[in-house]
């Protein structure tokens, strides 16, 4: 009975001090997800949930995550740790992570930090709550099939927008928190 206590307990301060900063994307589809990362500190809703950070594709614009090898069965997944800094670094666990090069610090397009060359500050860690925009392209045609849909935290001082059926039928995403990480999963 001790056990099955301390267990639990360790579980449940494991879940109360998981700050919801890393995000875990999985696509189960056969098709490519473009998309724009976001993060922001929603708890700062007076300050408009300033810093809001928004990370992108400096070639592109949007970050590409391919489809699914075997749609239904396996993902394609990417990993973005909580300190921005490390979204330009390759992870050899995660080989088909787009790597996002260029944070945009609350819509200031002018002045963009693009890794490596420029540090963001520590400050941005204050902004721990994930969130997405992103579209559907079809693989072989390279065309939106739908899209451009908001999940996650992406509405300052509203709850987070959890799936996307409202939107449309092609795919479906859900967006949760667990073990101390955000996920997206497409399916």
């Amino acid at each position: 009975m001790k056990k099955l206590l301390l267990i639990t307990a360790f579980i449940i301060s494991y879940c109360i001090s998981a700050q919801g900063s890393d995000l875990n994307i999985q696509n189960f589809t056969s098709y490519q997800v473009e998309f724009s990362l976001f993060k922001s500190d929603q708890t700062n809703v007076s300050g408009g949930c300033s810093p809001i950070w928004d990370g992108r594709n400096s070639m592109t614009g949007l970050s590409l995550l391919k489809e699914s090898p075997n749609p239904g069965f396996v993902s394609t997944d990417a990993y973005y740790e909580a300190d921005l800094n490390q979204s330009n670094t390759f992870n050899p666990a995660f080989p088909d992570k787009p790597l996002i090069d260029t944070w945009i610090l609350d819509n200031n397009y002018t002045s963009p930090y693009v890794l490596p060359g420029s540090i963001i500050p520590a400050s941005s860690l204050a902004a721990k709550n994930m969130g997405m925009k992103f579209g559907i392209k079809d693989p072989i045609t390279g065309t939106n099939v739908a899209g451009y849909f908001p999940i996650g935290n992406v509405q300052c001082g509203q709850p987070p927008i959890i799936d996307i059926s409202a939107y449309t039928n092609i795919i479906n995403a859900s967006y949760f928190t667990f073990g101390g990480g955000e996920w997206l999963i497409f399916y």
